[in-house]
């Protein structure tokens, strides 16, 4: 009887554990997960404002530019090194043509790769934000230009991928811990329930 109720004590205190670290795991990797989507995306919509580039003086236009970005709840903070420190291309386009492509700030991709990512979402897709790969990217029109700005987002996938693995490891290593103290103890927390079972079976019988 006593084992019993040890192993059956063991089991609802880890499974208690288990589902709330679960639970934490999930919540800051999902918010660390939106955190840096929202970064990028206001990166995005600030090249794509910007004629298709990060004004060396981002830091000082930070208040006015955060009005207009889609995440409030995120908003990107622009240091100085940010327009030198950020990896993308744009390509412009007027009838499925392109008319204008900077790939200046990207060593990774052509003048002919960045026309065809962007012909491939011309074709595909509508205005809005997205993923091609390892880059996100930003569709909008304006008048009759259409406007692609991509943003290499490897480095923050990376970083996602790392967090998520350190938060695994972290979980299985909490509950490994807490295990052993959970075994040494959960024989003095049942013995009284065991003693009191035990003393009811003798007055019944």
């Amino acid at each position: 009887m006593l084992k019993k109720l040890q192993r059956r004590f063991v089991l609802i205190a880890m499974t208690a554990l288990s589902f709330l670290l679960i639970v934490q795991l999930f919540v800051v990797n999902v918010a660390n997960i939106y955190q840096r989507d929202s970064e990028l995306c206001d990166i995005l919509k600030v090249i794509a404002d910007n004629n298709g580039s990060l004004p060396n003086d981002l830091q000082n236009k930070a208040p006015e530019i955060l009005e207009g970005l889609p995440n409030p709840f995120a908003p990107i903070q622009f240091n100085i090194e940010t327009p030198y420190s950020t990896r993308y291309f744009v390509v412009e386009m007027q009838n499925g043509t392109a008319t204008h492509i900077s790939t200046e700030h990207v060593a990774a991709v052509t003048d002919k790769m960045a026309c065809e990512y962007a012909s491939r979402i011309y074709l595909t897709q509508e205005p809005g934000y997205g993923l091609l790969g390892v880059y996100r990217y930003y569709y909008t029109v304006k008048d009759n230009d259409h406007i692609f700005v991509f943003i290499d987002a490897q480095k923050e996938f990376d970083s996602a991928v790392t967090l998520i693995s350190i938060s695994i490891l972290v979980g299985v290593l909490t509950l490994f811990i807490v295990l052993i103290p959970v075994m040494l103890f959960c024989k003095m927390a049942v013995r009284p329930v065991a003693n009191a079972i035990e003393k009811q079976k003798q007055f019944i019988t």
